[in-house]
């Protein structure tokens, strides 16, 4: 069984070009395999982290978004005053009201510009969204603004120190905040009452934010607000259920990801079937010595098999490090429920890599299974005449 192992590992070399056409081949496979998937996990990522249990968002029913909601301060008033909403050790309601408006800003590069959020809040905010890690402790006042680091990458005149124009005046960048890979990475933070200003927005807001003590005070609130006739227009729900409806995009990229790695693979399969058929005409002589020398039509089978299954595996490991590079990558892309751009983070995990490898095995052996059958029933006599 080594002789014969050995034969087809020696085989991979003597025949290398062929070989490394099939390995580039399910390589490309696997690498578009692992990207997409990354790109799928990397949004998904994004609703993981910033779902927090223990949040609830309370917004306008019938709406879907933040940016779509609209809440009065009267609302909001009567909100606060609600019992089942928990305070802090001061008395003061745990709320965080946060107006939103959709910006279309321009890229440092002269590119087609984009949309992007600018979220207005109070100080309240910090205490609630405590992911956000502001430089120098900064925080929005007036004219002054705060930034995603994120956000900066990609878009002009948001360095600090810079001056950003939007709405009816410039505002001045004076910080950059991360979030941990939360959705306030897509964000630039502020002022609510100076955003409400600019957009004639004065006297509103366009969602709640409401920290609460366990997960099981969420049906509370909503019992109350449904019971009070001044907020029954307004609803709440957890904010890790209400990302995860936000960034639903993901499980399509994965379909469309497994839809593409299908498609490849029938080609990747083909070259590799074409590669072993190539293999075994060459080696007719060589197959037929094999079955001289006792080796059973199944043992020869399962040795070419093993050599397509194989090549198949280094071609999944070299498409698995093809796409590592993409690992952390940050960009952005558009949510279709805003329609603002969503900053993120491609995510390659070990399962991915794993799932890649065994799509190149399974490639691999998908290819070479009817190659490897013919080599098996060619009869001694005319394998050794070839």
């Amino acid at each position: 069984m080594g002789l014969i192992l050995k034969y087809n590992i020696r085989n991979l070399f003597v025949r290398r070009i062929s070989t490394l056409m099939t390995l580039a081949g399910i390589g490309m496979v696997v690498g578009v395999f692992v990207v997409l998937m990354a790109l799928a996990q990397g949004l998904a990522t994004v609703g993981d982290v910033t779902g927090d249990p223990l949040q609830a968002i309370i917004l306008q029913r019938g709406t879907n978004a933040e940016t779509m909601s609209n809440v009065s301060d009267e609302s909001a008033d009567v909100v606060e005053t609600i019992p089942s909403v928990p305070r802090d050790a001061d008395g003061l309601p745990l709320v965080s009201r946060d107006l939103l408006v959709v910006l279309n800003l321009p890229r440092p590069d002269g590119g087609p510009p984009a949309n992007v959020v600018a979220r207005g809040v109070t100080d309240r905010a910090f205490s609630l969204h405590r992911d956000v890690v502001v430089d120098g402790g900064r925080r929005p006042r007036g004219s002054d603004i705060i930034v995603s680091r994120s956000l900066a990458k990609r878009f002009a005149s948001m360095q600090v120190g810079d001056r950003l124009r939007f709405g009816r005046r410039d505002w001045n960048v004076v910080a950059h905040f991360d979030a941990g890979g939360a959705a306030w990475e897509s964000e630039i933070w502020v002022d609510i009452n100076e955003l409400g200003v600019d957009f004639k927005r004065e006297n509103s807001s366009s969602v709640l934010y409401v920290r609460l003590n366990r997960p099981e005070d969420l049906a509370t609130i909503n019992a109350d607000l449904e019971a009070n006739k001044d907020v029954a227009e307004l609803k709440a729900m957890s904010l890790q259920a209400y990302f995860d409806a936000q960034t639903g995009g993901a499980q399509g990229l994965r379909f469309v990801g497994a839809f593409i790695t299908l498609l490849l693979s029938v080609g990747a399969g083909l070259g590799a079937m074409n590669t072993m058929y190539a293999a075994i005409a060459n080696r007719a002589r060589e197959i037929g010595t094999l079955r001289a020398l006792g080796f059973s039509r199944l043992l020869i089978l399962g040795s070419f098999l093993f050599e397509a299954t194989l090549i198949g595996l280094l071609g999944g490991l070299l498409g698995g490090l093809l796409a590592l590079p993409v690992n952390g990558l940050q960009t952005g892309t558009l949510n279709w429920v805003t329609f603002a751009e969503t900053a993120f983070r491609f995510h390659v995990t070990p399962g991915m890599l794993g799932a890649g490898l065994l799509i190149g095995g399974a490639v691999g052996a998908i290819g070479g299974f009817l190659p490897a059958l013919a080599a098996a029933r060619r009869p001694i006599l005319a394998a050794l005449r070839a």
